[in-house]
């Protein structure tokens, strides 16, 4: 294959568009969840930067009656057992339990999510 043939494949490669970060999405529900309660303040003439983002940021408030919490990440390691050594990824910091996840335990987990 010549290098021409094998850029116009490289170029036609669709790439996947960015997931949201975690932060990103907590803040976009936060935001959502908490934006009448933040207008009532300002209508009352609050305006201190301080008080606003403390309002914005409050899930008490946000979760109050929402059974819809959107999952923003779950990551399972089914494994610590890495195989890109020397290359680690975030889990490779991660807590080892000391005996393993039967297949009830994962079903569970699952259903949980």
């Amino acid at each position: 294959m010549a290098s021409t043939d094998l850029d116009k494949l490289r170029s036609e490669v669709l790439k996947p568009s960015s997931p949201p970060s975690q932060l990103t999405g907590a803040a976009q529900y936060l935001l959502q969840r908490n934006k009448l309660p933040i207008e009532r303040m300002i209508q009352s003439g609050v305006i201190e930067e301080e008080s606003l983002m403390d309002a914005i940021a409050n899930w008490e408030t946000a979760l109050a009656e929402d059974e819809t919490f959107p999952i923003l990440f779950i990551g399972l390691v089914l494994t610590l057992d890495c195989s890109f050594d020397p290359i680690r990824c975030l889990y490779c910091n991660q807590f080892r339990l000391r005996q393993k996840m039967r297949l009830d335990d994962w079903k569970v987990v699952v259903e949980e999510v």
